[in-house]
């Protein structure tokens, strides 16, 4: 009998030391690794409740839907057509992209409180995001994507009253819809569609730099817009290249002609009035050395900021100095703005707790690149067309002589309310100016 309690003895003590490490094993995946397995890729119970999280709808400023979750148990993610550059997307297997990245708390209720999350998982209820309002105008964002069809370039219009994105298009691009689908085929594409060109494109200024150089000598009071330039259409060698006006304007002609031609040789002859130091400065003052403050929109890789190294390409826009479409929108609208450089904004409102849309605010403080008078001289001098005040360019892309053509437009002429920025990859000067205009009357007509 002694040994037979004995035996009972040790196999109750084994059965407890067993619960006991059944408890701790539990204990320890539970509550001690519980935010490692929350994150794993291959976890079910984290895909299973991924695909039930019904994300927050995104609406462009009218309220129209760019984007919304729909089904019952698994949801999709549905995209308006040309959306994809403004709001980026959202997968499962892939990940996020823009505005779905920067606002993935949001959108998805990940941002709810303890809380929240105790009482939904009582009911074992999906997680539901909150809904966010653009600046986006969905129809002229629409607009921007069907005339960049079959191009490479993009479009970036700014309200020069707020410094809201109004459209943000990038040729070529992609169906969100489809990206599962795609993704593959898409990341292998030379013409790289998942390149958000506006944001993430690196261009070479050529002469669009024009407008920026002349202010910053007419603030210094190093040249006069009145007088007379001579020999404007002097072949400037360029590598392989010679450039010169875009048409003959004769032995001597305005500013105002000058500028409309994009006549490199006057530019050259300004040359000793400036050091890389001021070029340097320059670029500060407009913006060309920072990445736009999108938090919310992931813009990819920062590059390296490269000083200016060779005076007369940099005046030519061919040295060191590369920058994104919406850069150059910035430092335009800056012009636009008598020479107030402000930061821009995607996100009009986020819906709050109460499910209340509550208007996002900014910091509208600006900077001052050049004096109200020089800017406003130099939008005097600059050319204009029925629709805008406007400039054009091109640069050298490449040793082959590839070209990428520039179209700056701020419109409507009289009274400016939007600065528009539209590049083109391989084209050149006649249909970056075309898809411009046509883009600015569109706008402007559907008011």
């Amino acid at each position: 009998m002694p040994q037979a309690k004995r035996n009972v003895r040790n196999v109750n003590r084994a059965i407890l030391i067993a619960y006991a490490l059944v408890a701790l094993t539990l204990v320890y995946w539970s509550v001690v690794r519980a935010g490692w397995l929350s994150v794993r890729d291959d976890n079910p119970r984290v895909i299973e409740a991924e695909l039930r999280t019904r994300r927050g709808t995104i609406f462009d400023v009218n309220g129209e839907i760019l984007v919304q979750s729909v089904g019952e148990g698994r949801v999709e993610r549905v995209y308006a057509e040309g959306s994809g550059a403004a709001v980026g997307y959202y997968s499962p297997r892939f990940g996020t992209l823009g505005v779905e990245r920067g606002l993935d708390a949001h959108l998805s209720g990940a941002d709810e409180t303890s809380a929240e999350t105790f009482q939904r998982d009582l009911r074992h209820a999906p997680r539901n995001g909150r809904d966010v309002r653009l600046t986006i105008n969905d129809s002229w964002q629409q607009s921007a994507a069907e005339l960049l069809a079959g191009e490479k370039g993009g479009i970036v219009l700014l309200s020069l009253a707020d410094m809201s994105l109004r459209a943000l298009a990038s040729a070529p691009t992609y169906d969100p819809n489809l990206l599962d689908e795609q993704f593959a085929s898409l990341s292998e594409d030379v013409n790289a569609p998942l390149l958000n060109r506006p944001i993430q494109g690196q261009y070479q200024p050529g002469l669009a730099l024009e407008p920026f150089l002349l202010a910053d000598l007419v603030n210094r009071r190093a040249v006069q817009l009145e007088g007379i330039v001579n020999t404007p259409n002097e072949a400037i060698p360029l590598d392989r290249a010679l450039l010169q006006c875009q048409t003959e304007v004769g032995a001597t002609a305005a500013w105002s002609t000058a500028l409309a031609e994009t006549c490199p040789a006057p530019l050259i002859r300004l040359s000793s009035h400036f050091s890389l130091t001021d070029l340097q400065t320059l670029y500060t003052n407009f913006g060309f050395y920072k990445q736009p403050d999108l938090s919310f929109a992931v813009t990819g890789e920062r590059l390296p900021i490269l000083l200016p190294d060779n005076i007369e390409r940099a005046l030519l826009g061919q040295d060191t100095l590369t920058i994104t479409p919406l850069q150059l929108a910035l430092a335009w609208a800056a012009l636009g703005r008598q020479g107030a450089l402000s930061q821009p904004h995607l996100v009009a409102a986020l819906e709050n707790e109460a499910g209340e849309m509550v208007t996002r605010l900014y910091d509208d403080s600006a900077s001052q690149t050049v004096a109200t008078w020089a800017a406003e001289r130099v939008l005097e001098t600059l050319p204009r067309s029925n629709v805008a005040i406007e400039h054009r360019a091109l640069a050298i892309a490449d040793e082959q002589g590839n070209t990428t053509a520039w179209y700056m437009g701020l419109f409507p002429a009289v009274q400016p309310r939007y600065a528009l920025v539209v590049v083109l990859e391989e084209s050149d000067l006649f249909e970056v100016e075309e898809i411009g205009r046509t883009f600015a009357r569109a706008v402007l007509e559907s008011r």
